[in-house]
C-alpha cells in the first residue's frame, strides 16, 4: 500500500471537509488485485502505532476500491489526525504494513 492521500493530497496542510476522502495505491508483488481494506483514523500517533482507530476503524471492507469516505467521529478544524490503511489481496494475504 503506498501513496496515501487525503482529499487527493499527500500531505494536506488543512482539510476543510469533516468527512474527507482517503485514497491509496496498491501493487501486489504477484500482481494479485486488492480484495479488501482496513482503515484506521486516530487522534494520536501513539494510538495509531498501537493499531487503535479511536476516531474511526472501518473494520474489514471487502472491496477492491482504493478509496474510502470517512465515517467516524466528528473532526475538528486546526487539529492533526493520523491514519493508515492495510489491504488484502485476492489470495487473502494482508499487506505487511498498514
Amino acid at each position: 500500500c503506498s501513496a496515501p492521500k487525503v482529499e487527493g493530497t499527500s500531505t494536506p496542510p488543512r482539510v476543510a471537509d469533516t468527512a474527507p476522502d482517503f485514497s491509496w495505491t496498491y501493487e501486489d508483488p504477484e500482481g494479485r488485485p486488492q480484495s479488501a481494506f482496513h482503515l484506521l483514523v486516530a487522534s494520536s500517533l501513539k494510538s495509531l502505532d498501537e493499531n487503535v482507530g479511536d476516531l474511526w476503524d472501518s473494520g474489514v471492507v471487502f472491496n477492491d476500491t482504493h478509496e474510502a469516505k470517512y465515517e467516524g467521529a466528528e473532526l475538528s478544524s486546526e487539529t492533526t489526525y493520523f491514519w493508515k490503511v492495510r489491504v488484502r489481496n485476492s489470495e487473502g494475504v494482508w499487506s505487511e504494513e498498514w
